[in-house]
């Protein structure tokens, strides 16, 4: 993942029994996007499908990372 240097949005539910939410932080650290690039969203009611299960939070999430980066 250090390979990847495009600006970054990683979207997790706070609840994801599959990956664990303190995932979402190691994997933001593994990127090579710099720092001021790259971003977590947690979704504080989703578990492992939060674009279904918050799906309002999940497009706001994704329309300000793309209109950030457009």
């Amino acid at each position: 993942m250090k390979n990847i240097t495009l600006p970054t949005l990683i979207i997790w539910g706070k609840f994801d029994g599959i990956i664990p939410f303190p995932m979402a932080t190691q994997a933001l650290n593994s990127l090579g996007t710099v720092s001021s690039q790259k971003s977590i969203a947690q979704l504080p009611h989703s578990s492992h499908v939060g674009y279904y299960e918050e799906p309002e939070l999940f497009v706001a999430a994704v329309g300000q990372f793309i209109e950030a980066y457009k």
